[in-house]
């Protein structure tokens, strides 16, 4: 093959790649999902505590964990991370 063929199957490579990692990403994603949802840590609910990003999505950045109540420890941590940063944080229930 020659480079100017080769260079063409470079961005297929990469997309390859890619896609394949993230099927992987989310594969771990779901494992961890499912066992935060059936291991409740301490008397009261866990919570994780997202971000909303740049996509327009919410995303996990945290699971709150080891307070007495747990909603109260995620909302502080939210409430000083919107005013650190100017983004919107909020906590929903992991289990």
């Amino acid at each position: 093959m020659t480079w100017g063929l080769l260079s063409r199957f470079y961005p297929v490579l990469a997309l390859l790649i890619a896609s394949a990692c993230s099927a992987d990403l989310d594969a771990q994603q779901a494992k961890l999902d499912n066992f935060v949802a059936g291991n409740q840590i301490g008397s009261s609910n866990d919570y994780w505590l997202e971000m909303f990003n740049l996509a327009g999505e919410w995303e996990r950045v945290a699971l709150i964990y080891g307070y007495f109540e747990d909603y109260s420890g995620c909302s502080d941590i939210a409430d000083a991370l919107m005013k650190e940063y100017s983004r919107e944080y909020r906590c929903i229930p992991a289990n």
